[in-house]
């Protein structure tokens, strides 16, 4: 039992390894990461309340507007 479990175990590393390299090689990964970050600088310019330097200035506006409306609310 213990040699399958062994045999299983460097199987699914493998494949994982194999996968992984997948993915790095067509760029999904850089995509993805690039994706994650640029949601995770939005969520985290809209919480403090700053303004978003990679937005167009229409969506900016609308987000400033939104978060001194916001401010106004909670005083």
């Amino acid at each position: 039992m213990k040699r399958l479990d062994g045999v299983v175990a460097i199987a699914a590393i493998a494949l994982s390894a194999l996968a992984l390299g997948g993915m790095v090689v067509t760029d999904e990964y850089a995509a993805a990461a690039r994706t994650e970050a640029r949601g995770m600088m939005a969520l985290t310019h809209e919480v403090s309340g700053e303004q978003a330097h990679f937005m167009p200035a229409s969506l900016n506006g609308a987000m400033t507007a939104s978060a001194s409306a916001s401010a106004a609310v909670q005083q």
